[in-house]
């Protein structure tokens, strides 16, 4: 169930939110607004907790329940069920499932990053991918907090999640910030891991084919009674 913006909903905006100008583009008031929202369009500039990068989307989930929206896509071959808004924040649909989505309204780099704040409790698991794209490509890079002092860095390769980097020097907390981003096009490339903005973990690919294009998102493994939830993304290029 995705949701459309009618024109009253644009001319409301427009009035409520004064035209705004970042980085050379005059934007009405209305795409502030559904920026504000979590719905946006293009939102472009900024920083982010241990990014040196560009924010391009962002996304704080604050309405009503139910599939994350047209921004989003929730339907690639790695997912057993969807992402869904609960409460204002974001989890898993269904227990014992992979649940996955990207942001589909804007284009990226390859050199991009993903991160995410921990809500509720640190359980199996809860994580941000990259280079991500919907099918039929089934590959992707993943970061992920499995248990409070154990933590991984995975790709996803035509049906396989493989596990490139594990952590547990650290010990994560709700409320955290987890990251991650990725740099290179050709090998070697380097996936990096970040909590609260300090790198925790790293991957260098060192050779063979490296995953480009697609975009960052999302991602969570909820086992039963669990519910894991996620709250205030945002993504974008290096």
């Amino acid at each position: 169930m995705h949701s459309s913006s009618r024109g009253g909903d644009r001319a409301i905006a427009d009035r409520a939110y004064p035209a705004f100008f970042i980085a050379g583009v005059t934007y009405r008031g209305g795409d502030r607004a559904q920026k504000d929202r979590g719905i946006a369009g293009p939102y472009t500039g900024g920083g982010a907790a241990g990014s040196t990068g560009l924010v391009v989307a962002t996304d704080d989930f604050n309405r009503a329940n139910g599939f994350l929206g047209a921004n989003w896509q929730d339907s690639i071959p790695a997912c057993d069920t969807f992402l869904t808004i609960q409460s204002n924040q974001v989890g898993p649909m269904a227990d014992a499932g992979h649940a996955l989505a990207y942001w589909k309204a804007n284009s990226f780099n390859d050199n991009q990053w993903s991160q995410i704040t921990l809500k509720n409790q640190i359980g199996a698991w809860t994580g941000v991918i990259l280079r991500a794209e919907a099918g039929p490509v089934d590959r992707f890079y993943l970061g992920f907090v499995f248990t409070p002092t154990y933590y991984r860095i995975y790709n996803r390769w035509d049906g396989v999640f493989n596990s490139l980097a594990t952590g547990n020097s650290v010990t994560w907390s709700v409320g955290d910030i987890l990251k991650l981003d990725i740099t290179g096009s050709v090998a070697p490339a380097t996936i990096r891991m970040y909590r609260n903005g300090t790198q925790v973990l790293s991957y260098t690919i060192p050779s063979g084919t490296v995953k480009t294009g697609g975009a960052p998102g999302i991602g969570a493994f909820q086992p039963a009674g669990t519910a894991l939830r996620l709250d205030d993304w945002s993504g974008g290029n290096l």
